[in-house]
């Protein structure tokens, strides 16, 4: 096998793959299984970039997510002359990922504001973390009226409560451990961890928006099951981009599941004939 590092870029390649995060990764592989040639282009800037550690995928549960990108690489490097890597600049998030190490805490706290507000949303994250701590708080920054309704939601069984204070800043807690919440009212409350869900947006947003690609309500790029066509045909996303879950493990899944939609898009116009994306298109009632 030639090594790539002599081997030049083709000019005309099958699949042009924007991102090169698990999802990526794993779509760059599958075409190349599929003997398809494809370009994965990396701004080296992910979405969990600043943890030390991912989870949920068997043999690198508790690893680096730098190692593992940085192995899947090499690996499809070594082994396939087809798919070539380009540079391009451009709390706790998941309690499944994160969490964890401090389970049987005393307290930990739910910042439900952006996309944890909705009230099944607010009430999932804080069962997740009534699972690891003895006590948990939803915190609504000021929000009397959504407090209200999660406060009546809730039920006398759960170890929840509702806080509604205005919040001025988190800082790291005592002993370096844990955050304390600092309220407009001057006073303090110390959590082990506190969840909460910014609001996500598209690393590549201006590439979404010249393709014009329909987006969902939370500015995900809306697909369609299960090869993850977008509203433009023969273009697919994969991954966080596209998925209310932002796991490795579903972006792993959707980048193989995406990557045999775009193969059998692209051998079908090799042929004339219709994708598998196509055909179940048309077989959905109208």
């Amino acid at each position: 096998m030639v090594p790539q590092d002599k081997t030049p870029t083709p000019e005309l390649v099958d699949v042009l793959i924007i991102g090169g995060g698990p999802a990526g990764l794993t779509a760059a592989v599958t075409a190349a299984r599929n003997v398809h040639t494809a370009i994965v282009f990396d701004s080296q800037s992910y979405r969990n970039e600043r943890t030390n550690h991912f989870h949920m995928l068997p043999t690198w549960d508790g690893k680096n997510p730098i190692a593992f990108r940085d192995a899947a690489r090499q690996n499809t490097l070594e082994n396939y002359e087809t798919i070539f890597y380009e540079n391009s600049l451009d709390c706790y998030h998941c309690l499944f990922c994160h969490g964890y190490e401090q389970r049987g805490s005393p307290s930990a706290g739910v910042l439900a504001i952006d996309d944890v507000a909705p009230l099944p949303i607010a009430l999932h994250v804080a069962r997740n973390a009534a699972q690891l701590a003895q006590f948990v708080t939803i915190y609504t920054n000021g929000d009397a009226s959504r407090a209200a309704d999660y406060e009546a939601a809730i039920g006398p069984s759960a170890p929840m409560a509702v806080d509604s204070r205005r919040i001025t800043r988190f800082v790291l807690g005592p002993n370096q451990t844990g955050l304390t919440t600092h309220f407009e009212d001057g006073t303090t409350k110390d959590e082990a961890f506190l969840s909460h869900k910014p609001k996500s947006k598209l690393k590549s947003g201006s590439l979404a928006r010249q393709l014009g690609l329909e987006l969902t309500p939370q500015g995900d790029i809306k697909v369609s099951p299960p090869f993850g066509e977008t509203s433009l045909g023969g273009c697919f996303a994969a991954g966080d981009n596209s998925s209310f879950l932002k796991t490795t493990p579903n972006a792993v899944n959707a980048g193989a599941n995406t990557a045999a939609g775009v193969a059998s898009h692209v051998q079908s116009r090799l042929y004339g004939q219709q994708s598998l994306s196509e055909f179940m298109q048309k077989q959905k009632p109208a």
